[in-house]
Parts: structure tokens; sequence; C-alpha cells
């Protein structure tokens, strides 16, 4: 009698820890679901911030904000939790769009597959067609700048080289004789000694004449 009481309690210690796991795992599978659906339920009303708190408690926290592309990138992410990758993303997404980052706009879009068939999938669907024409008009944008940018350096370098040359003969033309312009007979016999003082014969018979007493 008392093996067959002994083996009762028994039986009952191990049903109630039975008993307590399922009801341990059941627990958190609740409140996982219950995460899940407050994530989708706040992208719905546009509240992009508070949604990726809600994916990340429906993960277990096994990523952030911080570090999902990232992750993401070398494929790292075990196991997400329905679509939380796609949705997690488009939230991304948003928030970048927000704050007028359209790179990473960009990056976080091109997570999606665009056979993607999950929770608003007709949202992302047009907000993802309407960007890509934004950003290629964005990048076009860019690049034509960019270009315009670089015209107005060269133009800029070119106009300060021509000055530099105008300064130069205009110092070299009208300063006051330094080369004892009287000691030569000609132009030619004083540009052969003066070349390397004029930027060409012009120049230096310029000199010669407007400088000689004759």
């Amino acid at each position: 009698m008392k093996k067959i009481i002994s083996l009762i309690i028994a039986v009952l210690i191990t049903a109630g820890l039975i008993g307590g796991t399922i009801y341990i795992f059941y627990a958190r599978q609740k409140a996982v679901d219950a995460s899940y659906k407050n994530a989708v339920a706040l992208m719905h009303s546009g509240s992009y911030e508070a949604a990726l708190t809600e994916f990340e408690n429906a993960n277990r926290n096994k990523f952030d904000r911080d570090d999902f592309l990232f992750e993401m990138s070398y494929g790292e992410i075990e196991k997400p939790y329905k679509n939380t990758v796609p949705l997690y993303s488009y939230a991304l997404a948003r928030i970048n769009y927000e704050n007028k980052d359209m790179s990473m706009t960009k990056i976080c879009l091109d997570l999606i597959s665009n056979s993607y068939q999950g929770e608003l999938r007709k949202e992302i669907r047009e907000f993802k067609e309407a960007f890509n024409k934004e950003y290629d008009s964005y990048i076009m944008e860019k690049y034509l700048k960019e270009e315009q940018e670089k015209e107005e350096q060269t133009n800029k370098g070119q106009s300060k080289s021509s000055y530099s040359s105008s300064t130069y003969r205009t110092k070299k033309t009208y300063n006051d004789d330094t080369y004892d312009v009287e000691d030569y007979y000609d132009a030619e016999d004083f540009y052969d000694d003066h070349y390397d003082d004029f930027y060409d014969y012009e120049e230096a018979e310029d000199y010669y004449n407007e400088n000689g007493s004759w």
C-alpha cells in the first residue's frame, strides 16, 4: 500500500512539473504573439519607433536597431518570428525617410522582397514604388550638382591662372626701366639678353619701345 501511495505521489509531482513547464512555455509564446500583434498594429498607425521595440520583444531581443542591418548583411538573425524581418526593415525605412536619409531608406527597403505577401504588403509595395522614383530623381540631382561644382572649381582655377599671367605682364611692362634699354640698338638684342623676364618677344619689344628715349 505504501508503495502505491509513493508511486501516486511521484506521478503527481512529475505531472505537476510537466504541467508547469507547459504553462511557462505557453505564457511565453502568448507574450511573443502579443508583442508581434502590437507591433503590426503600431505600424498601421504610423508609430514606427514603438513598433521596433515590440518586434524586438517578440524576438526575445535577439537583435536591435543598432545592429539589425549589420546582422542582416551576414544573415545572422536566427529564426526571426513570423514576418519580423521585412516589417522591421520597413519600419526602419520609414524612420530614415522621415529623417531625410535617402541612402539608408534605400538600404532598408532593399531588404524587403518584391514578392513579400505578409502584413502591410500593399502599403509596403506602394511606398517602395513611390520611393524608388523619388530616389532616382535624388541621385540625378546629386550627380548634376557634383558636376556643376567640379565645373565651377575648374573655371575658378582658370580665372586665377589668367589673372596671375596678366599681373605678371603688367608688372614687367610698366615698371620703371630696370634693364638699361638705351644701351641696346634694337629690340631683338634687348630680348636676347632678357628673354627669361618676358612672356614673349612682343612683350619685350613693347617694353623696349616704351622705355627708350628715342
